[in-house]
């Protein structure tokens, strides 16, 4: 066996063997990373005497959440994957050194073509060793167009993942507050849970010595028993709802299941009335179309595949190449040992053509598909906020109602435990203890409602699609989200509709009655106009015709430009924004393409003109 094949065999036969592994191997393998897992999760402790706000509960999860934390990866993955497609739009430049030696001569010789006689002797066309340096680089219009858009979708990708990641987090902050709020409500009351617990204990022991006694009727036993037993099975669900919810909170945030964990309960002893304090739900309805993740998704996802209908369309033009080709051959017989070659290379595959196009109808079609989908998901999160809206009303009422239960048997208790010292009545210990399980209970489950008024409160976030991690981040999100729209060219363009209560409301107008097609039409202008902002509309709905609104109209605009006249001549006053015919936005003279305008170039736009 020669020396090459020997190589070749040492080289190929380990590979195969450790390319093909056992169950063994795999097994071992599971045990060392479960080793090495399980230390590493014990490490990930808390103080003991630590207690988390739900503020401090949620950004902790945000850290530590091992699912958030994939998401973050997947993110700097597209990220690179962005930057890789982007280098692929160079041009192709290939550099190639061959070395090789021949084993005989290379000869050759001649023959005349019009006698066939040998013309020349056999001679040697080049040695038996050879260098030769070669550098070639090729451009092709249609794989650099190709390379383009696929650098877009990886842009598009990545932004995708970012609402990925942008909504996994909004899950987690609602999950995280689910968990505490569960938490929160049963944590004071285990401490008393348990001791009731273990007082139904002794009095099922009474039980039993009462009715071999005779002191009590088999069938008063049995009543009694029944209000003890129901009682201290809900005693039992809370104190498994506590453990329960503690395991889910410390799993969502990273931390060891072993460990301890205590939140801040004086969030749960009343509720704060400015969870109450909600915008009007087609604000929320506006704001839900505008800020949920999985719209956006959808959206990145048509133009990943608009791309993809883009390139289909590229490759059914001729691949046309632009190269230019230099070699350095060390062969002394050649008459030149360098030259440099330049052309262009033209290739097209008609029978591909059909598939091509084929393809491109899918792709379209795949478009609309998405369209579709998006605007049923649009009814989705129209239905989302309206339900979660109507949740926090509802679920405020019941704890209204908790809340009036717990205070009757407080005061129930009260009341027996009073008669029950001065040995007034016939309030037995019996009945003193059946009552005061019962308060606990009441006082539980009044707790239990009012986490859950923040619940809902913080499902209405989910469903907005707003990332708060509490009622003060949710009213600074919503003073934002309001302070975007009101910056918006027109802005009351799209706020047609009906209200509950029948009241019309046509670009910020209120009207109860019907609205002609003039009034329709001096509402429009003016919106165009770029005066939203100026309109003060009244809180109360009120009747407008048509001569009142273009005064109405008039007044407010004079007056908005009236804190103007007294500038300087060098500075005059930025022109409007308005919306051409052909839907072309304009401000300060410029026309400006997207429909949101950032505080930047605004700023920019407003500089400009003075």
């Amino acid at each position: 066996m020669s020396v090459k094949y020997k190589l070749l065999f040492a080289v190929v036969v380990p590979a195969i063997l450790l390319g093909c592994q056992g169950d063994d191997f795999y097994r071992k393998q599971r045990e060392e990373a479960a080793e090495k897992h399980l230390s590493e999760i014990r490490r990930n402790n808390v103080a003991k005497d630590r207690v988390f706000t739900l503020s401090e509960a949620i950004d902790y999860a945000l850290k530590n959440n091992l699912d958030l934390k994939v998401h973050a990866l997947r993110e700097s993955v597209q990220n690179a994957n962005k930057y890789a497609e982007a280098l692929k739009m160079l041009p192709e430049a290939n550099v190639s050194l061959d070395l090789t030696h021949r084993n005989n001569e290379n000869a050759s010789q001649s023959i005349d073509v019009n006698t066939g006689d040998e013309s020349l002797d056999f001679s040697r066309s080049s040695r038996r060793d050879n260098e030769r340096f070669n550098v070639d680089i090729a451009f092709s219009a249609i794989d650099f167009g190709v390379s383009y858009l696929s650098a877009v979708q990886a842009q598009d990708r990545f932004l995708l993942e970012k609402q990925l990641e942008r909504r996994a987090s909004q899950n987690l902050m609602y999950d995280v507050a689910k968990a505490y709020f569960t938490v929160a409500a049963t944590q004071d009351a285990m401490e008393k849970t348990t001791r009731l617990l273990a007082r139904c204990a002794e009095l099922d022991k009474l039980f039993d010595k009462m009715v071999k006694s005779g002191d009590i009727s088999p069938l008063r036993l049995m009543d009694e028993r029944k209000r003890f037993f129901r009682v201290e099975e809900a005693l039992m669900q809370f104190r498994r709802r506590h453990a329960e919810a503690a395991a889910e909170l410390k799993s969502l945030m990273g931390i060891a299941p072993d460990s301890n964990i205590k939140v801040d309960t004086a969030v749960i002893k009343s509720v704060d009335p400015r969870i109450l304090e909600l915008p009007n739900v087609y604000f929320l309805e506006k704001v839900a179309l505008r800020e949920r993740p999985e719209l956006y998704q959808l959206d990145i996802q048509k133009n990943i595949i608009s791309a993809d209908a883009s390139k289909t369309i590229l490759t059914m033009f001729p691949n046309v190449k632009a190269f230019l080709d230099f070699t350095q051959d060390s062969n002394p017989y050649l008459y030149n040992h360098s030259w440099i070659e330049i052309g262009l290379r033209a290739a097209y595959n008609i029978a591909r053509l059909p598939a091509k196009i084929a393809e491109y109808k899918a792709f379209k079609t795949e478009e609309r598909e998405l369209e579709v989908r998006t605007m049923a998901l649009s009814f989705g999160v129209l239905s989302q906020v309206r339900v979660a809206m109507k949740n926090v009303d509802e679920v405020y009422k019941r704890y209204l109602l908790d809340d009036r239960i717990h205070r009757s048997y407080q005061d129930y208790y009260k009341t027996m435990e009073e008669q029950f010292k001065k040995r007034a009545g016939n309030v037995s210990q019996l009945d003193l203890d059946r009552t005061e399980l019962e308060a606990v209970e009441a006082e539980i489950i009044r707790v239990q409602a009012i986490g859950n008024c923040y619940l809902s409160y913080f499902r209405l976030m989910n469903a907005v699609g707003l990332s708060v991690s509490g009622i003060e981040d949710a009213n600074a999100a919503f003073a934002e989200v309001r302070r975007c729209l009101d910056r918006e060219v027109p802005f009351c363009l799209g706020m047609n509709y009906v209200r509950d209560d029948g009241v019309i409301v046509y670009n910020g107008i209120e009207f109860d009655g019907s609205i002609s097609e003039n009034q329709r039409k001096m509402l429009e202008n003016f919106a165009k106009n770029g005066y939203r902002h100026e309109l003060k509309v009244e809180a109360r709905p009120v009747v407008i015709d048509q001569a009142r609104l273009v005064a109405d109209i008039r007044r407010r605009i004079a007056s908005s430009y009236s804190q103007y006249q007294n500038l300087p001549e060098e500075k005059p006053l930025p022109s409007k924004g308005e919306i051409r015919d052909d839907g072309t936005m304009i401000y300060n003279g410029v026309e400006v393409k997207s429909a949101v305008m950032s505080d930047a170039e605004r700023a920019a736009l407003d500089k400009l003109a003075r």
